[in-house]
């Protein structure tokens, strides 16, 4: 049986934190070519995380009271990266990113993942999450609408050269 953790970036930025941004950049590397190399090119892939996963950025997720981190760890081993938010201006609660290494797929830790984001969501009074997911990744789509997402609206999504095409979703969550 596995031992599953979850633990989440605390604030302030502590030390442990931003050595966890290594483990969130590696996470999302090893997932993204997995998931999106038939999609979008991997070195376009690699070039998006350096910008969007630099220590600055994830340092100001991290201290963005609106964001919160998870990291989920199987025998102390990082498999998995939640990133939720809420949204002031639309006010709406999204997940912003949520990933589990290929090998780990299939053995509930997605879903115990999107249930820490309903309860978190719950917590701050908010009764729908919502996410986005690119149009081309069915694995990932089926697997949302099997949760029970409705996904309402397609809107583009530009990764440096390659434009994809990300739909947008919904849940409705209760107590």
């Amino acid at each position: 049986m596995l031992k599953l953790n979850f633990r989440e970036w605390k604030l302030p930025a502590d030390n442990q934190s931003k050595n966890d941004f290594d483990i969130v950049r590696s996470i999302l590397l090893s997932t993204w070519l997995d998931t999106y190399s038939k999609i979008i090119p991997p070195e376009e892939l690699k070039t998006y995380l350096n910008i969007s996963c630099s220590n600055e950025k994830l340092e100001e997720l991290l201290n963005d009271r609106f964001t919160k981190g998870i990291i989920a760890e199987v025998d102390e081993k990082p498999v998995g990266w939640l990133r939720t938010n809420i949204n002031q201006t639309e006010n709406k609660f999204y997940i912003n990113q949520l990933y589990v290494l290929k090998e780990y797929q299939g053995k509930g830790i997605g879903k115990k993942l999107i249930k820490i984001a309903e309860e978190e969501a719950l917590e701050n009074n908010f009764n729908k999450i919502w996410l986005g997911v690119m149009s081309d990744n069915f694995p990932s789509v089926n697997w949302y609408k099997s949760l029970g997402f409705i996904f309402e609206k397609e809107e583009p999504f530009k990764m440096i050269n390659t434009n994809v095409n990300h739909l947008i979703g919904w849940k409705e969550i209760h107590k």
